[in-house]
Parts: structure tokens; sequence; C-alpha cells
């Protein structure tokens, strides 16, 4: 049903009584109670004084449009949230997805109440519309009593105040539900500029979540994801892949000699050339520390050597400054192709990372290999 406000002398609407139905009204306030939760549970205790009046503000609201005054507050205190620094961007991200979730059935709910009011409203028009015409075909009968000239007179004029009296009420009704809609409107621009904000913060968390932040390359969550679908389709489509693990030599000694800054932008230098190396299906990441993995699809070994040995002359070749001191780098690698013994990806990255250290121990800035390892074994048999 439509709200039984009265308009008062201003013609502005008093709010005497609800303006929606009763169970409309409650699901609009769990919904705005339910995301004052999450952001009472993301935003930790910074704003939960002000979370809590609004929780008790909104429980105690009788009526949509004594409702829609909080609507404000939460908008500007989720504003707050999104220009927050996150540093859990994984978990940010889930929560932002809740929240667009919950925005959007709160949205729901109040079209549904305004649609609910814009159908009552016609249904008392067109109820007002029968009584007038009731009313014109009364007063049309009395015309043709000659005789009731008084009666006619009087009933006339009652009659015709009825209608003025149907009138207003029509134009009572048509004021209420222009309001109704001009705050509805106003409502959902609301949600719609607030969602927008926050798919566009998602959509920037979700990116930041897959990134490592100083070299602005994969980062080892990514790197775990590919790898398990990689060591799948290995075994049930039998798609192979190589997969190199390297890391840089004495970076230890850059830290130590020329500060923490210096490693940091050894780190970048190395990410932009071996980004510049590797062929766009490849996965590049930082696997933690000075360690980094790439994932090379449908590669077998011999083709992961040349691609290796083609990242080790390039860092080769770098030649870094800071603050006046040139730096030379250079990386080991281990480069391994997955095997049908490969029960699980970490078998894979084991051995190719038991390969890097074999290649340090061997005197640094060097591949080695499967194939290595193999000739290694042959030796020590023969010998």
């Amino acid at each position: 049903m439509v709200d039984r406000k009265h308009i008062n002398s201003e013609g502005t609407l008093n709010d005497s009584d609800s303006d929606t139905t009763v169970g409309d009204l409650d699901q609009t306030k769990n919904a705005c109670l339910d995301l004052l939760s999450d952001l009472l549970a993301n935003t930790g205790s910074k704003h939960k004084y002000e979370l809590q009046l609004l929780a008790e503000g909104i429980k105690n609201c009788v009526s949509f449009n004594n409702l829609s005054t909080y609507f404000k507050s939460i908008f500007e205190l989720t504003r707050v949230f999104l220009k927050q620094d996150l540093p859990e961007h994984h978990e940010a991200t889930i929560f932002f997805k809740k929240v667009i979730n919950k925005l959007t059935a709160l949205e729901q709910e109040l079209t549904s109440s305004f649609e609910s009011a814009s159908r009552d409203h016609e249904i008392d028009c067109s109820f007002s519309k029968n009584i007038s015409a009731d009313i014109l075909d009364v007063t049309d009968s009395i015309d043709t009593i000659a005789t009731f000239e008084d009666l006619k007179s009087l009933m006339s004029s009652k009659l015709e105040k009825i209608k003025d009296s149907v009138g207003k009420k029509v134009a009572e009704y048509n004021i209420r539900i222009e309001y109704s809609r001009k705050e509805h409107e106003r409502i959902q621009d609301n949600f719609k500029n607030m969602l927008v904000q926050i798919r566009e913060k998602d959509k920037i968390l979700e990116e930041q979540s897959r990134v490592d932040p100083l070299t602005g390359i994969y980062n080892r969550r990514v790197f775990e994801e590919k790898i398990a679908l990689d060591f799948d389709c290995f075994h049930r489509y039998n798609k192979p892949f190589s997969l190199i693990f390297f890391d840089i030599d004495n970076f230890k000694d850059v830290n130590d000699k020329y500060s923490h800054e210096a490693g940091d932008k050894v780190l970048k230098g190395i990410a932009q050339r071996v980004s510049e190396i590797v062929r766009k299906p490849d996965v590049f990441a930082r696997y933690g520390g000075e360690e980094f993995v790439i994932i090379l699809p449908e590669t077998d070994v011999l083709q992961g050597i040349c691609v290796a040995t083609k990242l080790r002359k390039g860092v080769e070749e770098i030649t870094f400054e800071y603050k006046n001191n040139k730096v030379n780098i250079t990386i080991s690698l281990g480069i391994t192709e997955i095997k049908e013994t490969d029960f699980d990806y970490q078998s894979t990255l084991n051995r190719a990372d038991e390969y890097m250290y074999i290649a340090k121990k061997n005197g640094r800035n060097q591949v080695v290999s499967d194939i290595d390892v193999l000739i290694e074994s042959i030796n020590t048999i023969e010998t």
C-alpha cells in the first residue's frame, strides 16, 4: 500500500505513517544492516561508533522516507573505505564483491518498494475516478427532477463538494508519487555511482592481488594457480611444459654493500629484462626474495634450455648503476620438463630448484637442466 502521510500547507509530506509495506520496509532495513555489518567487520574499530549509531537509527525507522535519510551516511562511509590503502588485496577483493552483491540487493528492494507504491497509487486513482463518475451520474439524475428544485440545488452542492474532495485526494496522491519518484531516482543515482566506484576498486584490487608490488610481474599466488592448471592438463591431455627456477647470484652482497635500495633496483631491472625476453604465453613470477620462476607452456627441455640460456646472457649484459657505482649481476638457472612420475607440481618445482643450486655450486652464472644431470649421472657410473 502507498503511505498514508498527510500533506501540510507548504505542500510537503508529513512522515506520520509508513510509506511502504511493513514487509518491504523490514527487508530494506535488513539489507542496510547487513551491509553495515560487513563494513564494521572490514574497517575494524576506526568507524565502529559511527556504524553502531547508523545501525541503531536504521533499526528504529518506521517509514521508508525516514530510512532513506540514512543512505547518504552509508554511502559516505563506504567511500571512506574505498579510499583506504588496503594491504590484504585478496581479502579486500572478496569483501568488495560482497558489497556489490549487498548494494545490488538493496537497490532491488528499493525498486520493488517503489513499484509496489506506484501500483497502489494507480489503484487509488482508479477508485477516485470511479467515485467521480458516480457523482456525475447522480448529478445528472437530479437534473431530471424538476419538481425538487431545492433538493436538487442542495444535493448538487454537496455532490460538488465531494467531487472537489476526491479531486484534491487525487492531486495529493500525484504529489506523493512524484516525491516518491524523485526520491527513488536520487537513491538509484547514488547506488549506481557507488557500484561504479566499488567495481573500479574491485578491479584494481583484483589486479593488485595478482602482481608483485616491487617488480610489477606476477606474484607467487598466480604462479601456483597456473602451474596447478598446467600440471592437470599434462596428466589429462599430455600437454608438456618446462619450468625455469632462477635466483640472483650474490644478491645478499649487493644489499650489504650498496643498500636495500640498490637491491630493489636490481630486482626491478632483472624483472624488466626477463619480461622482454619471455613469450606472451609464458608465466613469469617472483617466487620470493631474489627467486623467480617461469612456466614455459608446451615446451620441452631442449627448447627450454635455449630460453634459459638467452635469459642468462640477457641479464649478464646489464650493468646496474647505483650512486656512481657499477654493479654487474648474474643469475643461476635450473630448468626441468614435467615428467610422468611427477605426482604433484611441487615435485617439478623442487627439481628445478635443485638444479638451480647445482648451478650455483658449480660456479654460478650458468644453466643446469635435466640433460646436464643425466649426463653427470652417466659419467659417474662410467668412472
